[in-house]
């Protein structure tokens, strides 16, 4: 058989020969700057030694059933590995891609449920890719139906290929995703576009907007890297990183411990971002209904007032934890803290009618505590920067054109 040219039959025929093996590529957390899990991508080995990918294959495998006879097949072979894979590291995660096509009947769910459940396995470690085109083109109500099985199942939802479909921010509007993967040739030509830059780096801040995973793929430089993780970015993959490879391989890798840089300082821009997002929502809405003096209001604020519940809180308590440790980060809760005391203090003034001034007085000490939440998130960055320096990472010019890109 031609590498790069097959039939039905020739597909037909390596599926009953079990000629199909999964490869895995690394997935790297830019958080901790370790091995957090990887993806199972589909090969087929030819009696020539060659070793055609999907991109050889699949296109045809999805004009018939071949393709959701091939997912069923295969997902056993991802199971026995999966339990090789926790044998090393139980704390890492397996995505891998299924087709449209896979949803028209409902086998492939009832086996990936009933494969997790056999094998005593935590569905959160499984995640499920699927290209938004694949997505757009599909209008069986039935797809949905058995995409939102997995998802209530616990199984994670990556959108792959983000950015180079037709209305991507729409379909996360209306699907159950928990992760967004960018497009590799999005990715890599932020290296030389202004535009891309501007394209990636407010994909990941709407990201972080809806609490989902990043993942970049076509990671091949350490520049690339160091733009990704000072933009936000939470996890990614490419060759830089670790090129797919069969199971001995990917077992190998996770027992060599690679690390990586780990200073997100690109989290800590989009958390002040998230701050200021939410002081323009407290102060619009606290002037707003104070000059409305014809209605009373049961609910002044619609803004989070508990501190660790709004983006900033969500972040200091979760991810922002890498930093604990920095005198910046250690300072930050009892300022944020009182700020959302204040805010508190605010609606209950608005809703008892106290004078103008008092509301003033307030609204400036709100401010006050803001900029104090500012400056030491600011500190933070900046002592973030130079312990990144020392780590002998990349100098964190990009984290100004990450921050500029954002803006813009």
């Amino acid at each position: 058989m031609n590498r790069t040219k097959v039939s039905v039959l020739d597909i037909a025929k390596g599926l009953v020969n079990n000629e199909f093996v999964y490869y895995y590529q690394p997935k790297i957390s830019m958080i901790t700057g370790k091995l957090c899990g990887s993806e199972a991508l589909l090969r087929w080995p030819g009696s020539d030694g060659s070793l055609r990918t999907p991109a050889n294959f699949v296109p045809l495998a999805e004009t018939t059933t071949l393709i959701t006879d091939i997912a069923i097949a295969m997902f056993p072979k991802l199971m026995e590995d999966m339990a090789d894979i926790r044998k090393a590291d139980e704390s890492l995660q397996l995505s891998f891609n299924l087709s449209a096509r896979d949803f028209e009947s409902s086998e492939i769910v009832d086996s990936i449920g009933d494969a997790i459940r056999s094998n005593q396995l935590d569905p959160k470690l499984f995640q499920v890719e699927l290209t938004e085109t694949a997505i757009i083109l599909n209008d069986n109500p039935l797809f949905r139906k058995r995409l939102y099985s997995l998802h209530e199942m616990g199984i994670g939802l990556g959108m792959d290929d983000f950015g180079s479909g037709y209305s991507s921010i729409n379909m996360l509007s209306k699907w159950p995703f928990t992760t967004v993967k960018i497009d590799q040739e999005l990715v890599q030509s932020t290296q030389t576009s202004a535009k891309s830059r501007t394209i990636v780096a407010n994909s990941i801040n709407l990201a972080h907007q809806l609490g989902m995973n990043i993942v970049a793929e076509g990671i091949e430089s350490a520049d690339l890297y160091d733009y990704l993780v000072n933009t936000g970015c939470t996890e990614g993959q490419g060759y830089w990183l670790g090129r797919p490879m069969p199971l001995p391989n990917y077992l190998d890798f996770i027992h060599k411990e690679h690390r990586w840089s780990r200073v997100p300082i690109g989290l800590i821009y989009l958390a002040k971002l998230e701050h200021l997002r939410w002081m323009r929502l407290v102060t619009d809405e606290i002037i707003s209904s104070a000059l409305d003096t014809e209605h009373t209001h049961e609910k002044v604020l619609t803004a989070e007032l508990d501190p660790t519940r709004c983006a900033l809180g969500h972040w200091y308590y979760g991810l922002g934890q890498e930093f604990k440790g920095y005198g910046a980060f250690d300072s930050l809760e009892a300022p944020h803290s009182h700020l959302h005391h204040v805010a508190a203090q605010l609606g209950n003034a608005v809703q008892q009618k106290v004078p103008h001034d008092r509301i003033l007085a307030l609204l400036h000490e709100l401010s006050r505590q803001s900029n104090i939440v500012l400056a030491l998130l600011q500190d933070l960055e900046n002592d973030a920067r130079f312990a990144k320096l020392r780590q002998g990472g990349s100098p964190s010019g990009l984290s100004d054109s990450a921050s500029s890109d954002l803006l813009s």
